[in-house]
């Protein structure tokens, strides 16, 4: 009496298995030291005529991300811009933008390494 069974194939090979989990792997990794998901703060300088003002540099086609860093630091203040460049160099856009706040903002501003608030609490 002989033993015979279909084997069925594996939907996916180890190799698949062993790239998904090292992407996966490095993914985490750019995400938790911040280089992958994150925008980089705006800096605090000291304009030509001495007032304090922010340095916003963005890697973007578009000046949207650099708007968005003004948003942040000056927040309901609103904010006016001071100077904007654009150098391109090996295929990279590099844009850098100065600007002022308009007036003090409500609450302080916010940095992109902030840690979210709960969203429930924990219960006394």
């Amino acid at each position: 009496m002989t033993c015979s069974y279909d084997r069925k194939p594996m939907p996916f090979s180890v190799n698949t298995l062993v790239v998904s989990l090292l992407g996966v792997a490095l993914m985490s990794a750019c995400a938790s030291t911040g280089k992958f998901f994150s925008i980089d703060p705006a800096k605090e300088i000291y304009y030509k005529d001495g007032r304090v003002a922010y340095l916003a540099s963005c890697h973007s086609v578009a000046w949207g991300p650099c708007l968005e860093k003004a948003g942040l630091v000056c927040r309901n203040a609103g904010y006016t811009v001071l100077e904007k460049s654009d150098q391109r160099s090996y295929g990279e856009e590099n844009k850098e933008l100065v600007f002022v706040c308009d007036g003090k903002p409500d609450a302080p501003p916010l940095s992109s390494a902030a840690a979210p608030k709960a969203l429930f609490p924990a219960a006394d």
